[in-house]
């Protein structure tokens, strides 16, 4: 199997004592269950898993977590070198994928399961809260690898919150094209298994396969990077009326987007959040959908900011901390809250607005700019087809924006515009035409690759 539509089963379970209720498992999950069973692993291992999203991914994720096993999610698409450098910093007892690889752990390739097993789920399975369930792996766009920890507590409450938020109902169909081994790919498995709704799976993000499935499809829902809402606005068929949320994240909003996607009858919703949160910790209503900010702070979830304008979280969909080598190294302070490099606010009714990132900042002639600021203004004069930023050294200025980008204007021309259109603060200082855009895997962009252009 490589995509295709998933519908879950009813399923309920107790957990630890406590009543929760895994509302739905894929049809493939008694049997990826099983075959972990098989596997003869010590209590809460630690399981690699390494592939792009399909079916056995889907259940595997999900039987890990009914196993009270740990899932430690690979990216498939780092080097070679990188890749078996994380397998042998991460601690594993066992790893899944279709993968060379020349480190000691025991490596098995993605089973196809039969989901005709006879199995039946061990509902005695000892399983706290506070348990580590999932480790992701965040790079940003700035490269330094992370491995983010996360609990049953965090997944449960994210996936509740989202549910909620998003009105999740049992006949909704959310189009999952982010990758599972990130946290706005992973997210969509746990909401649907707790809201008994369906899931159609893509391996990878792909306009025209995503364009044909919105087409032949149920889909009622789609997780999205603001990238690849740039690129679906493209397509040239009328969207179908069954999709009635587009929640969108990860990166900063791009209000001509949101203006098009309006226009074209489409109510994409946007959100904040990120891996160390398990997922969106606020986001818009519909109502809401053309402002400015990102919505309504989540149930349970506390958001500040100092006088820097630095935001700090806490609450349950919290991260327990980053690992090394399978152990935890970062310690929350003693409030419980989490310093993020995220600069924003709270309004007065408690929407949330995000100004950019401490590290997206930069100083030009001795005033501090924002990429966000940039962009946003760059955005508006469509110019620049896709284009991305990168903050660059100058011997004059200390610091200056570099512009990439894809439309057929050439590159003395479009400063030329730039120097009519754009305050002196803001104008690119280099620009470079380019096929494409580098992206990372789950879509955002590759600032480090950006910067690559013009070294």
């Amino acid at each position: 199997m490589t995509d295709g539509l998933l519908t879950p089963q009813a399923f309920e379970w107790q957990w630890g004592g406590s009543d929760f209720y895994w509302r739905s498992i894929s049809p493939l999950c008694p049997a990826a269950a099983a075959f972990i069973d098989t596997q003869n692993l010590p209590r809460h291992a630690r399981i690699g898993l390494c592939c792009e999203n399909s079916p056995e991914a889907y259940a595997l994720i999900q039987a890990a977590a009914l196993t009270g096993h740990c899932l430690v999610l690979l990216n498939p698409r780092l080097e070679q070198s990188h890749l078996e450098n994380v397998i042998n910093n991460t601690a594993l007892d066992l790893l899944i994928g279709d993968i060379s690889n020349q480190s000691d752990v025991k490596t098995i390739p993605i089973p196809e399961f039969n989901t005709d097993t006879g199995y039946e789920f061990n509902t005695e399975r000892s399983l706290d809260l506070d348990d580590p369930c999932v480790v992701v792996m965040s790079s940003g766009s700035g490269g330094n690898d992370k491995f983010i920890r996360l609990s049953l507590r965090a997944i449960l409450t994210a996936s509740s919150n989202a549910i909620h938020a998003l009105n999740l109902r049992e006949d909704d169909c959310w189009l999952a094209c982010l990758p599972f081994y990130h946290v706005g790919g992973l997210s969509i498995i746990y909401r649907s298994a707790m809201s008994g709704s369906n899931c159609y799976i893509c391996p990878t993000f792909d306009e025209q396969q995503v364009n044909d499935i919105i087409d032949t499809q149920p889909i009622s829902g789609a997780s999205l990077v603001p990238t690849m809402l740039h690129r679906l606005l493209e397509r040239e068929n009328d969207w179908p009326q069954t999709l009635r949320c587009l929640l969108i994240g990860g990166a900063a909003k791009n209000f001509d987007d949101f203006q098009r996607s309006s226009e074209k009858g489409l109510c994409p919703i946007h959100s904040y959040g990120m891996s160390e949160t398990c997922g969106f910790i606020a986001v818009q209503t519909n109502k809401q959908a053309g402002d400015a900010h990102c919505g309504n702070v989540v149930n349970d979830m506390s958001v500040r900011h100092d006088e820097q304008g630095i935001l700090h979280i806490s609450g349950p969909q919290l991260f327990s901390g980053y690992e090394d080598n399978g152990q935890l190294e970062y310690e929350q302070k003693a409030d419980g809250f989490y310093t993020t490099q995220d600069i924003g606010y709270l309004d007065e009714i408690g929407c949330l607005y995000i100004n950019g990132r401490s590290d997206d900042i930069f100083i030009r002639g001795g005033e501090n700019i924002s990429l966000i600021d940039v962009e946003s203004h760059i955005s508006g004069l469509q110019l620049c087809g896709d284009f991305a930023l990168c903050i660059l050294k100058d011997q004059e200025w200390g610091q200056v924006p570099g512009l990439i980008y894809t439309s057929d204007i050439d590159e003395e021309e479009l400063l030329a515009r730039f120097e009519l259109l754009l305050h002196a603060l803001l104008r690119p200082a280099v620009c470079k035409k380019v096929n494409s855009v580098p992206l990372l895997a789950n879509g955002k962009i590759d600032r480090q690759a950006v910067a690559s252009y013009f070294n």
